[in-house]
């Protein structure tokens, strides 16, 4: 540190140690590496940091999480000292082993094996026979001598070819320069120096290591065998690249590769050992082994302090770090140097916290009672021990000599003296980790530097520290310590840190089995598996000179302290210690460059076993040699050959056995030849997520595939007990994984199972598997049934609408891009029984609608449905969207409502569920443009035509933010993945499929999925507005055009990406007002659409991945686009519009000449059949779903292989490529289009300006038009270019342009040297054009472009569209709270206060409880500017009081009311199912509260008596339970809250108590006095890792989080002022409260610590008192009533 302060003038303080010799840390300004870089020099002063101090900035270095600031960064220093030896030259080391990265074909593999196995073989004989070949090596003279070069010089050539950066001499100020070559696995250089005794290089920082991961954290891989693999693999590309730069990988350790989170790899390598000495050097110092350490130490040659330190080095602990210290035992309680010492058997934790405290956290179930004890949960890892030595702990032992600022932060925020231990015998008291080194050797640690902290005192027996230091030392090395070292080395570094061992010495790590997959560079690492042997005490009896014997006439008497056994066995184990070890005599290779290859090789093997087996290697230094690490696989592949993976034994057997030529005809391996997939011996597979998709194979049980499902779904829905249906789970799992059933499993059984697992356990045990079979690789015909509306609404239900929409909506996406058809269509009506078996309900509910609806109803409804649960929501609150107000019901529906008559409603419900009903709203023209098709009608489609429907239904159903956030987001994502195949780009024939969106006759291959899609876009657009255009598709597009400015390759996706904007404005045109069209025209459509396209499509700078073909498409979608444009505007503004792009176009004629006129892109005028590119699409449509965007998919897509990064090269490619495209045939429908839509004169002007060369194509082109036509076939195939074949039917333009009846093709002629549009009229038959020709006339063209006008009712305004485009604008991860009280809909209805409103699932409705005596139901669909009074869509009016609350049982699909009676009905068709009245009968007591479990058909009401009973709304009319809810008089229950898995209760008392009961047992839980005033509200909440929580508000202005597991207090909320009435949770882990003060507060986070805010409701947007609040999660909104019965929707 030193030289780097002296030569680069950096603070000692700024700089620190690493594990790596002569690696150092150091924190650098970004200015500082800003200035080398530009000026080549060093600065003239060094920039400290502005806001820290030096030794603030010292201890940040060793503290990975803290940041210095943006403006700073922590970078690797290596010093390489010079040498003067001369070394072999580089120009001698041949890096080209015969493979490089792309793939070979299968006549190139066996090329290079054969050349490689003959030069092996060849070198093989003249090292066997070298006299036969020495006349040879004679003649051929000099040529076998190697050359020499100076080690500086080869030195500066290896920097230059591994960093690319240039060398700044500090002496002298020269500067070498680097060749540019690219960096992929190195670290990337920031600076290298030259001084006259070292190099110096400056590289990036990345904080882990491998060798950190597999030390501290080997869960990352050990909990998924292809990470290490993948690791593996990143490791042979980055030897690979180095051996390309001739660098050997001998010395470079685990040490060197570093990773980040994501396990991306880079390498510092060791650049000097890769240099070959022609001379011999001095051999390096040996350090000693462990075993040499070890027995040294046993036999008394080594201290206990040097040989604890050792081990602490080995552990990774290095001195003057706080976060991972060298640790050293205290050994007594410091009360007299030698005398009362400590129990080095146990832990220090141990000793200073008590096995009581140790039994707790290792299980807390072993007290009953946790008094005086923090609150511990019970999904917490059991342990015993946190640390060996913490943070805190170190900087309080060297507190005397830390600055003030250090110790605030880490120690104690605030600054008291008083607070750290005066001496050391009470610092030896109070803490519970081990001693440091300082206090056996260095006495500073006790001098303060602080004025108000007194040194720490040291002991009275001591006269000064010194003294102190020089008895404690002694005190280590006294027998007693020494006799019973070896105990604490097994706490600390041995055996007894895992398994059996740890648990009973009671000492459990928490860093060793808590199984954390974060990087961490911290922690403890076990040395040992076996005892440490004891130290050997001096003895009388074992020394140099043997002892006296006694006379022979006497009785030999042995000494009572004399054991030979227990020598002996000391002896044995010290051997059973080191383990068993043979010593292998092979001769390594010798140190040439073969031999430098060979032993390559074999550092590669010991790199790949240990990290697979990386605890075998934890013994090595850093430093250890080949020598020393081959040794250690030979043991593994002798003696532990099974720890071995098998992915590795061919691979290491051929290292082992070291044959020229493989036992498979192999040369043998390196890293060039292991990424091959062809000739590698290790089985990497081709695409990491491929395989991970891959293990998820379904497992195959015996099954019945001729059992009848149906009935089987009957017999899974008749179990109540969640136990019986857990056993019943692996059985469905397996029918849903063996394809055969998998069909059927999913239709009948998957529903009855969710409906008693609840949404969060059907997603964790089945979610995986409907995704298998939902996007399957290669899909089935069956599955079109999966993709149909009826079971995506199951699914949608049963998963809960926030896991199906980050799940299930992507697949639907993806089923209308076409990624799931089936190769066939066949028949799947033989899945579907008989439709009067399909219910589960012992008998069908018939409905009977409305006149309007009546007939069309019935018929529906006599055939039955699959699925068992209700959609009548459908009809009930989707028929707001009508704009029609509906009246009230009162037991029987009202003229707007539907009209149900229920023939027996016991006997309906006594099923789990009832049959699904029909969706019956009718909606307009406009939102029911897609076809409904029915479940049973579905012979014949494809996925994608279900998909569509499906995808349009979510969107009527989900409302505009979640469309925008979960459909069309990824829909326009898809578009480009349509046009990434190569055949995509291929024209077909216009007859297998017409395209809406197409102005020209030329349909590629790609547009045949893209259509569906842009279909399903459009019809969004006409649902919620021509915003969704103007502020999603289009700056959408505008975003994947700008990513092709200035990049000199587009690759593949950007490719589709263009082509797909250019399909994306075609249909977007006709959902745009005139005025909105005018408004995007300049500065979106041209300005960020059309004219960078033009620029692409005319670029000489820029190349192709797919070369002319992708050009090609692209100028035809261009071409359509402007033509477009054209007719929407009419044709005097097309001319100013379109002129400058058309002029582009048709100057790029001049830069390519005159060419064949052959389009690269009309190769294929006809495909028969549909396109077989949708095994390609699904692998794009399986990284869409792991990336969630094509902007990833586009920078993960590698270059072509013929892809040259120079300019001269790329523009000669980019030519070759517009020769391809701007041909004659395009020159002929340029000219052609821009004559009808411009007129002649100003096409002749433009032609004036530059287009004489396009004109000349033209007129090529043109005059071999006679000879086509004379061909019908052929002019049949003219027809399909672009506008050849276009009709007209009125005057577009000028007089000269005037015809009726005839084709563009047929006035066209050659005048001199270019083509003219006659108006002379030609008779053509409008018969014949009609049958050959499907393009539309330009009334059509414009029928089609014109504004499609829509209903308006659900379009986005005023607040409507603040709200969209606020929520629809933030990323996906940010799911926070943002209240900015803009009010959306008013919903009038309730004459009296709001007392409780329940949102459902689905959100697309919510119930209203009233003191009016009413419940409602009412629609939460978009509509209007905000401004809006809405009415309920159906009332409940047969309570006789006010009501209480009400809630939603999801499984039964029944909606609860509550005013001291219980009245059960349906939400949907508005009848009344069951009253449970108190009046009636005195087995019904008063309901003071009640609480649906979720998952469960059950009911939860609390009576005025203090009990709870539970309600089965499947059941008869009467209560199954009744359970005391408190062992004491608690009064009234105020309110309930369950936990999200339905296992727990809680209720809250007007007494201020809180009572949590057992759901499963009834077994009161825990009752506690929980707050001072009368508790308002309970609430359940589940946190992240699982556990459950309570939260309680009372009058006493409480917030309280507690465990439901046992009732103790975790944490209170501050910064509330007022008692809080209303507490709601959001989807992102946040709190809302609400107050009779008409006050929203918001909690950031569910801790401890977490941000309030608070916000006053504006009179504007609330009028009254807020009597009741809840929550819209997933689209951020919220519902507020109020004491005058208005409920406000507030975002």
């Amino acid at each position: 540190m030193d030289l780097l302060s002296e030569k680069l003038r950096i603070p000692r303080l700024y700089i620190r140690k690493t594990q790596l010799k002569d690696v150092y840390i150091a924190a650098l300004s970004q200015q500082w590496c800003l200035y080398i870089k530009e000026n080549l020099k060093l600065p003239d002063e060094f920039e400290y940091h502005s806001t820290y101090s030096p030794n603030e900035v010292q201890a940040f270095l060793w503290d990975l999480e803290s940041l210095l600031g943006p403006d700073w960064l922590l970078v690797y220093i290596n010093v390489i000292p010079k040498c003067n030896n001369p070394v072999l030259s580089m120009s001698n080391i041949n890096s080209d082993l015969g493979l490089d990265a792309k793939d070979l074909t299968y006549s190139q593999y066996l090329h290079y094996v054969s050349q490689t196995n003959f030069k092996n073989l060849w070198k093989e004989s003249q090292k066997k026979f070298p006299d036969a070949y020495r006349p040879f090596a004679l003649n051929r003279g000099r040529r076998n001598n190697p050359k020499n070069s100076s080690w500086q010089e080869s030195f500066c050539s290896l920097l230059l070819r591994v960093f690319s950066c240039p060398i700044v001499s500090l002496e002298t100020g020269t500067v070498l320069h680097h060749r540019n070559q690219s960096q992929s696995c190195f670290l990337q250089a920031i600076g290298i120096f030259e001084c006259s005794s070292n190099f110096i290089v400056i590289t990036e920082h990345i904080p882990h290591s491998v060798h950190q991961c597999l030390s501290l954290s080997p869960a990352l891989l050990n909990s998924n065998s292809v990470k290490p693999m993948f690791l593996l693999f990143q490791t042979l590309y980055a030897i690979k690249e180095m051996h390309d730069r001739s660098l050997f990988i001998e010395g470079v350790s685990w040490q060197q590769f570093f990773i980040n989170e994501s396990l991306s790899l880079k390498v510092l390598p060791a650049l000097a050992s890769s240099l070959i000495p022609l001379e011999p050097i001095q051999p390096i110092k040996h350090e000693p082994s462990l075993q040499e350490l070890t027995t040294s130490w046993v036999r008394g040659c080594l201290s206990n302090y040097d040989y604890l330190m050792a081990l602490n080095d080995l552990a990774g602990r290095q001195i003057d770090n706080p976060f991972n210290h060298p640790v050293l035992p205290w050994i007594s309680d410091l009360s007299s140097p030698f005398g009362n010492w400590r129990d080095l058997a146990k832990s220090k934790f141990r000793l200073n916290k008590g096995d009581r405290q140790l039994d707790l956290t290792f299980d807390p179930t072993t007290f009953e009672s946790l008094e005086g004890k923090e609150d511990v949960l019970t999904t917490q890892v059991p342990h015993h021990v946190t640390d060996v030595l913490s943070e805190i702990t170190y900087y309080v032992y060297v507190a005397r000599q830390t600055v003030r600022s250090v110790l605030c932060r880490y120690v104690r925020p605030n600054w008291n003296p008083l607070e750290y231990p005066s001496s050391i015998e009470r610092m030896q008291q109070w803490t519970p980790d081990e001693c440091i080194p300082q206090f056996f050797s260095d006495p500073s640690v006790f001098k303060s530097i602080h004025d108000d902290l007194p040194d720490l005192n040291y002991p009275s027996w001591a006269s000064s520290a010194e003294d102190f230091i020089t008895k404690h030392r002694n005190a280590l090395e006294s027998p007693y310590v020494s006799e019973r070292l070896h105990q604490w080395i097994d706490l600390t570094f041995g055996f007894r840190l895992s398994g059996s061992a740890a648990v009973k010495a009671k000492n459990v790590h928490l860093s060793l089995v808590d199984g954390h997959v974060n990087l961490s560079t911290r922690g403890v690492i076990q040395l040992f598996s076996q005892p440490h042997p004891r130290k050997l005490l001096p003895s009388p009896y074992v020394g140099r000179s043997p002892p006296r014997l006694p006379p022979a006439e006497e009785q030999l008497c042995l000494p009572l302290d004399y054991n030979p056994v227990g020598l002996l066995r000391q002896l044995e184990t010290l051997s059973h210690f080191h383990g068993p070890t043979q010593v292998d005599s092979h001769d390594l290779a010798a140190v040439t460059i073969a031999g430098r290859r060979q032993r390559d090789l074999q550092w590669l093997v010991t790199l790949a076993v240990e990290l697979f087996i990386p605890e075998r290697f934890r013994l090595l230094r850093q430093n250890a040699t080949l020598e020393e690490r081959w040794q250690i696989c030979q043991d593994i592949i002798r003696f532990d050959r099974h720890l071995v993976p098998r992915c590795l034994r061919a691979f290491i057997q051929t290292v082992f056995h070291n044959e020229t030529v493989t036992a498979q005809g192999l040369p043998p391996p390196s890293a060039h030849q292991l990424l091959q997939p062809m000739v590698s011996l290790i089985p990497f597979p081709s695409e990491f997520p491929a395989v991970l998709r891959a293990t998820r194979r379904l497992r195959q049980l015996f099954e019945n595939e001729n059992m009848d499902f149906s009935e089987a779904g009957k017999i899974i829905s008749s179990f109540s007990n969640l136990s019986s249906i857990s056993l019943l789970i692996p059985f469905v799992k397996a029918l849903l994984l063996k394809s055969s059933t998998a069909f059927r499993a999913a239709l009948y059984l998957l529903d009855p199972i969710a409906t008693a697992l609840g949404p969060y356990e059907t997603a964790k045990e089945f979610l995986h598997i409907i995704l298998k079979i939902m996007g399957p690789e290669q899909p089935s015909a069956p599955l079109v049934l999966l993709y149909h509306k009826r079971f995506l609404l199951m699914l949608q239900v049963r998963l809960g609408l926030r896991c199906f929409l980050q799940n299930i909506s992507l697949l639907v996406v993806e089923g209308v891009g076409g990624c799931y058809n089936a190769d066939g269509v066949t028949a799947v009506q033989q899945l579907l029984v008989a439709p009067s078996t399909l219910s589960l309900s012992s008998s069908l509910d018939r409905l009977k609608l409305g006149k309007e609806q009546e007939q069309e109803s019935e018929s529906e409804l006599e055939t039955g449905d699959v699925f068992t649960f209700e959609v009548g929501e459908e009809a009930a609150l989707l028929e707001q969207s009508s704009g029609e107000d509906t009246g009230t019901i009162s037991g029987t529906p009202s003229r707007n409502s539907v009209k149900v008559s229920l023939s027996d409603h016991n006997s309906s419900l006594n099923s789990t569920s009832r049959v699904m009903m029909i969706f019956l709203v009718q909606y307009s023209q406009a939102n029911a443009a897609y076809p409904v098709r029915d479940i049973y009608d579905l012979d014949g489609c494809t996925v994608s035509q279900v998909s569509v429907d499906s995808l349009l239904w979510q969107a009527h159903r989900l409302g505009p933010v979640l469309t925008a956030r979960h459909l069309t987001r990824n829909l326009l994502r898809m578009i480009a993945l349509c046009y990434a195949e190569g055949n995509s780009l291929n024209l077909a024939d216009s007859s297998q499929e017409s395209s809406p969106f197409q102005i020209s006759g030329a349909l590629l291959q790609g547009d045949f999925n893209a259509n569906r899609i842009l279909g399903c876009l459009a019809s969004i657009a006409g649902l919620y507005g021509e915003q969704f255009v103007m502020l999603q598709y289009f700056p959408h597009a505008a975003e994947v055009v700008s990513r092709c400015i200035g990049s000199g390759t587009i690759s593949v996706m950007l490719e589709g990406g263009l082509i797909g904007s250019c399909s994306l404005i075609l249909a977007c045109i006709p959902c745009l007002q005139d005025s909105n069209f005018m408004l995007c025209l300049r500065e979106v459509l041209l300005r960020q659409l059309l004219d960078p396209i033009v620029c692409t499509v005319t670029s000489s700078e820029q190349i192709f991945a797919r070369g002319g073909a992708a050009r090609s498409a692209l100028a035809i979608k261009l071409l359509d686009c402007l033509c477009a444009v054209a007719i929407r505007i009419g044709s005097d503004a097309a001319g100013e519009i379109i002129s400058e792009p058309a002029l582009k176009l048709l100057k790029s004629f001049n830069r390519v000449g005159k060419v064949a006129s052959s389009s690269s892109i009309s190769r294929t005028h006809t495909v028969k059949g549909r396109p077989d590119y949708m095994c390609h699409q699904r692998r794009l449509s399986n990284t869409l779903r792991q990336a969630q965007a094509a902007a990833e998919i586009e920078a993960a897509s590698p270059p072509p292989s013929n892809t040259i990064t120079r300019p001269a090269a790329n523009e000669a490619l980019s030519l070759a490529e517009m020769a391809a495209t701007f041909t004659d045939h395009f020159a002929f429908q340029l000219l052609t289009a821009l004559n009808l839509i411009l007129g002649v004169r100003h096409v002749q002007s433009l032609v004036e300006q530059g287009g004489q060369a396009a004109q000349a194509c033209a007129t090529q082109y043109a005059s071999t038009k006679d000879t086509l036509e004379a061909d019908s076939e052929l002019a049949s195939q003219r027809r399909t270019s672009v506008f050849s074949g276009l009709r007209v039917n009125r005057s577009f333009s000028s007089e000269a342009e005037t015809t009726a009846g005839s084709s563009y093709g047929s006035r066209i002629s050659v005048v001199g040297n270019r083509i003219q549009l006659f108006a002379e009229e030609e008779p053509v038959l409008e018969t014949t054009t009609e049958q050959c020709d499907s393009r539309p006339t330009l009334e059509e063209a414009q029928e089609m472009l014109s504004y499609r006008k829509t209903d308006s009712a659900r379009h986005l305004r005023g607040n409507w569209l603040a709200y969209w485009e606020h929520e629809a604008g933030r990323a996906d991860r940010d799911t926070r709270f943002n209240f900015k009280q803009i009010r959306l809909l008013q919903l009038n209805g309730h004459s009296a206060g709001i007392r409780t409103i329940h949102v459902m699932d689905s959100e697309i409705g919510m119930l209203t409880a009233g003191r009016d005596k009413t419940a409602r139901v009412w629609s939460l669909h978009s509509q209007g500017d905000g401004n809006n009074c809405v009415s309920a869509s159906y009332v409940y009016q047969q309570h006789r009081k006010p009501l209480l609350g009400v809630s939603f049982i999801d499984t039964a699909r029944l909606a609860a009311s509550c005013d001291g009676a219980v009245h059960l009905w349906d939400p949907f068709v508005g009848t009344s199912v069951r009253q449970l009245d108190a009046s009636s009968s005195c087995k019904f007591p008063t309901v003071t509260a009640m609480k649906a479990l979720p998952a469960q058909t059950v009911l939860v009401t609390a009576t005025a008596e203090g009990t709870l009973r539970m309600l089965d709304t499947r059941s008869p009319s009467t209560y199954q339970q009744e359970l005391r809810i408190s062992p004491v008089a608690a009064g009234l229950v105020r309110c309930l809250a369950t936990g999200s898995n339905g296992y727990w209760v809680a209720a809250g008392h007007s007494s201020g108590i809180l009572s949590l009961m057992d759901t499963r047992t009834g077994m009161l839980l825990a009752s506690w006095k929980g707050h001072e005033g009368e508790v308002l509200q309970v609430n359940g909440w589940t946190s992240p890792n699982g556990s459950q929580h309570l939260i309680s508000s009372s009058l006493d202005q409480s917030i309280s989080v507690w465990s439901a597991d046992d009732g103790k207090l975790k944490f209170n909320f501050r910064g509330t002022s007022e008692p809080v009435h209303c507490l709601c949770t959001t989807g992102g882990g946040e709190l809302v409260t609400g107050t009779t003060a008409n006050r929203i507060g918001v909690y950031t986070s569910l801790t401890s610590n977490a941000n309030f805010s608070s916000t006053k409701l504006r009179s504007d947007t609330f009028k009254g008192v807020l009597t009741a609040m809840a929550v819209v999660p997933l689209n951020r909104m919220l519902l507020l009533g109020s004491d005058s019965g208005v409920v406000s929707l507030l975002c």
